[in-house]
């Protein structure tokens, strides 16, 4: 009997294990001018809601959690105090004390700002002196009083307008010329003091927009750097500053459906992409001035330059420096972090990736998208220092496995997926954290960290894993089901598994045009063997060598094959440059033998590989052979 109610409990407790686990999450305070900070570190994105009341704070998260709180010796002057509920934490903080919250990556920030001085009480007078005592006046209040039984009342204040108390007689003559000298029991009290209240100033006229020629006039101090970058539609007009102006001429014109976001730290314009097809953003002596070219600007080349340290870093070097802000990238929702300069010209021409952050291209300044919480962005006397916390890797170039040119060819190409060339275990880090973005999302939202859980394994060269990881995404999400770059990342893995049936995303009829969708094609044709596929590999020949090592290691060789089979010489020998001992390329440098005319040296090649282990290439050869 005690077996049958064990068991179902011994069940319901197994399931609700993971429900019942919560997240420890840190949190952490400090001071600051104006302000106390309460940072709670979360690991991933959650939502919450702030509430304010007399005296507190509350904050009510979308997740439970147990709060790691500081001692009560490290309490800010703005905070007396945690209160721990099962659904809110509480903030106790003095009278007047106001909050600002934002959200900083995972992170959710609460600002106790400090409270406003209370307007100075109106000075009083000094109490009056006891008055000395005399015969008459005493025996004249002594036959005015009242009964002894009635019990006396206690003294109420004179209201502020009231006469003093006294004879009339007593009172101060208003004539100034010859002032009677009273005697001190006959001096009135002085009346209280009257603090005049000032007049409220009239208000501040703010500087303005002004339209110039085809652009804009910002104005902005000469301290103030700026950056100009376009994330999809938008070009984003970032100024290291919080900054006031009358935006009216921002409504009209080309320039109408511009969007102004004022933070702590930085002002953000953003501005249609319509709005401005080549922009220009040059530095005058009142403002920034914003406006269209003709051709493309010239510009200086901002480059990154590895500095090994340690710690590893990425120095980009600028003549005019300014700050490092962090802003809103509308195009992800994720962090920008943005270093500005304080003259026009230096830009990031080309953009490049790591394993934990992204070089975007910008018109003015530099821009990074994070992709690890551990990315920094500081201002240097002669530019910005980019780095990525402890162990990570930050190679680029030759660093990152492939020889020095090739990053900046591979560049200028338009991409598809997220395939950043990175060393081995960086490759793998990625991975891990979007397996703990994926664990810490909620059930419904699972579909875009799912899509980049399934990019990492795809980089990993691992296609069954991204494919099912991909597939359930588009399971869990319905909008992922119909979005073509979803299902062309379920075909990429496909075809990486050798799953050439289920390959039909790669081909869906909205997907854009970028180079690398034509080097998947062109992988895709090769492996069907139904077509040939040598032109797009050729096309997108920089992008293969520039993807990361265990992807190209699996396509590489089927490339190699389409190329030289083909009649793509010069590109299959680009290609197996430095592969002469690696089997895997063996039926490849057989057949490029074959198709150059030397039939001798191709024979032999496919002799050896007749005597091989590998049944794909020994069939392949006997036919070639049997051909030539």
């Amino acid at each position: 009997m005690l077996r049958r109610f064990l068991l179902p409990l011994l069940l319901l407790l197994l399931a609700a294990g993971p429900a019942l686990a919560q997240a420890r999450i840190g949190v952490r305070v400090g001071e600051h001018p104006g302000h106390g900070r309460v940072v709670f570190d979360w690991p991933a994105e959650t939502g919450y809601r702030l509430e304010e009341q007399d005296g507190r704070v509350v904050l009510r998260f979308a997740r439970p959690a147990e709060f790691d709180l500081p001692p009560a010796a490290r309490l800010l002057r703005n905070l007396r105090g945690f209160e721990l509920s099962d659904e809110a934490v509480t903030l106790v903080v003095p009278p007047g004390v106001r909050a600002r919250h934002f959200r900083l990556g995972a992170r959710v920030v609460v600002d106790l700002l400090d409270a406003t001085e209370p307007a100075a009480a109106p000075a009083r007078s000094a109490p009056a002196r006891p008055e000395p005592a005399r015969p008459e006046l005493a025996r004249a209040s002594a036959a005015r009083a009242t009964p002894a039984a009635r019990p006396a009342l206690p003294a109420q204040p004179a209201p502020l307008s009231a006469a003093p108390p006294g004879p009339v007689a007593s009172r101060v003559p208003e004539t100034p010329t010859a002032p009677a000298v009273l005697p001190p029991a006959a001096q009135p009290a002085a009346p209280p003091a009257v603090v005049p209240v000032a007049a409220p100033a009239p208000p501040v006229a703010l500087p303005a927009v002004r339209a110039l020629g085809n652009g804009v006039l910002v104005p902005a101090a000469a301290e103030v750097g700026a950056a100009l970058l376009r994330r999809g539609g938008t070009w984003l007009l970032v100024l290291d500053a919080p900054l006031r102006f009358d935006a009216a001429a921002l409504s009209q014109g080309a320039f109408a459906g511009t969007e102004i976001a004022r933070g702590p730290q930085a002002t953000v314009l953003r501005i249609p992409a319509a709005a401005l097809a080549e922009p220009r953003l040059t530095r005058r002596p009142e403002g920034w001035l914003l406006e269209g070219a003709a051709t493309p600007p010239e510009l200086r080349s901002i480059r990154p330059e590895l500095d090994p340290g340690p710690p590893a870093r990425l120095l980009l070097r600028a003549v005019r420096p300014a700050q490092a802000v962090a802003v809103l990238d509308p195009e992800s929702g994720a962090t920008l972090l943005v270093g500005t300069v304080r003259e026009g010209g230096e830009a990031t021409s080309l953009g490049r990736r790591t394993a934990t952050f992204e070089i975007l291209p910008t018109r003015l300044g530099v821009a990074l998208l994070p992709r690890s919480d551990s990315v920094t962005l500081r201002p240097l006397a002669a530019g910005f220092a980019a780095g990525a916390g402890p162990g990570a890797a930050l190679a680029l170039g030759a660093e990152a496995g492939f020889e020095p040119g090739l990053e900046a060819e591979a560049a200028t190409m338009s991409r598809l997926f997220d395939l950043p060339a990175a060393p081995l275990q960086a490759l793998i880090e990625r991975e891990r954290n979007a397996m703990l973005f994926v664990a810490a999302a909620p059930p419904l939202g699972r579909g875009q960290p799912r899509l980049a859980a399934a990019q990492a394994l795809l980089a990993l060269g691992l296609g069954a894993e991204a494919q099912a990881m991909a597939s359930l995404a588009a399971r869990e999400d319905p909008r992922l089901a119909e979005d073509p770059l979803a299902q062309a990342l379920l075909g990429a893995a496909a075809l990486l598994a050798g799953r050439l049936e289920e390959t039909a995303g790669l081909l869906h009829p909205r997907l854009p045009e970028t180079d690398e969708l034509l080097l998947w094609r062109g992988l895709l044709a090769a492996a069907r063997r139904t077509e040939d596929g040598a032109a797009g590999i050729a096309t997108g020949l920089p992008i293969l060598r520039a993807w990361p090592e265990p992807l190209r290691a699996r396509l590489a060789p089927l490339a190699a094959e389409a190329l030289a089979a083909g009649g793509e010489l010069a590109a299959a020998r680009r290609l197996l440059a430095g592969q002469e001992a690696e089997p895997a390329f063996a039926l490849a440098r057989a057949r490029l033998l074959e198709e150059a005319g030397e039939a001798a040296a191709a024979l032999e090649a496919y002799d050896a590989l007749r005597r091989g282990a590998d049944r794909r290439a020994r069939a392949v050869a006997m036919r070639r052979a049997a051909e030539l």
